[in-house]
């Protein structure tokens, strides 16, 4: 959670790792 901490405090690498979950998600629901 540390390291994800640190990217959310920049607003484009944050706006990535949403980006990554939300493809993540539409992944499991895909399956």
């Amino acid at each position: 959670a540390g390291l994800l901490d640190r990217i959310g405090e920049d607003s484009v690498c944050g706006t990535l790792a949403e980006a990554l979950e939300r493809a993540r998600s539409l992944t499991e629901a895909a399956r």
